[in-house]
């Protein structure tokens, strides 16, 4: 089995993130794609719901897709929780499945702040989805990517490939992959939400009935998002 390790505040999850998921999916050919919901982020000062309703949204949101599956593994550690910790977790709950940790070019770009990214490279293929308006040619220079050309990256850009195979310096696979922009962010949504702006559309009915029933990110029970 190939799992897809797709982590996230959520703060909340909405269209953009579910497209996303499942267009890196098809396009690696994944059996399932897995929502690990993060912590409460230490170093993000934004406004961020309660980890119980972050988790309930995103169980909400992926219900109706089987391909899709949702993890507390982060949430349920007592102490920081950093990507390493969940892949070698992971690893250990599917000993015979082979994961791929997906993550933005922006994460990609802070890479070799993370806690061991070396050992992460060991362990897991990455796959790396375009995130406007950071673009690939960022990453050319990257110490944990093969060599890749300008014109591979050209291509990226202009969006003639959609999908570049590469190998890190620990010799798994690293995927570069365009996917659709919807030009959604969580932000947006927390901002509508607070000034009593329709979300509707923006993410799946059953989160939007979830935050404003529970009045999340200072949203009121009497708005409908109609």
């Amino acid at each position: 089995m190939r799992i897809g390790i797709f982590g996230g505040v959520f703060n909340p999850i909405h269209f953009g993130h579910l497209r996303a998921a499942e267009e890196v999916r098809t396009a690696l050919d994944m059996d399932r794609v897995m929502f690990v919901t993060a912590a409460r982020p230490p170093h993000k000062s934004l406004e961020i719901a309660a980890a119980s309703d972050r988790l309930k949204m995103v169980q909400d949101a992926i219900r109706d897709n089987p391909n899709f599956i949702s993890s507390s593994l982060e949430l349920n550690r007592p102490a920081a929780s950093f990507s390493i910790h969940t892949i070698e977790e992971l690893r250990g709950n599917y000993p015979s499945a082979e994961f791929c940790f997906v993550m933005g070019i922006d994460a990609f770009l802070d890479f070799s702040t993370w806690l061991q990214p070396e050992k992460i490279l060991s362990l897991s293929d990455i796959a790396i989805i375009s995130r406007p308006p950071f673009g690939f040619d960022r990453i050319a220079d990257s110490p944990f990517l093969t060599k890749i050309t300008g014109g591979e990256l050209d291509s990226l850009k202009d969006g003639k490939t959609r999908m570049i195979k590469k190998s890190s310096t620990a010799g798994r696979k690293i995927y570069l992959t365009n996917i659709t922009p919807l030009g959604i962010s969580s932000t947006l949504i927390r901002k509508l939400v607070k000034n009593g702006g329709s979300i509707k559309y923006l993410l799946p009915a059953a989160v939007e009935s979830y935050i404003l029933s529970n009045k999340l990110y200072g949203g009121s029970m009497g708005h409908t998002g109609g």
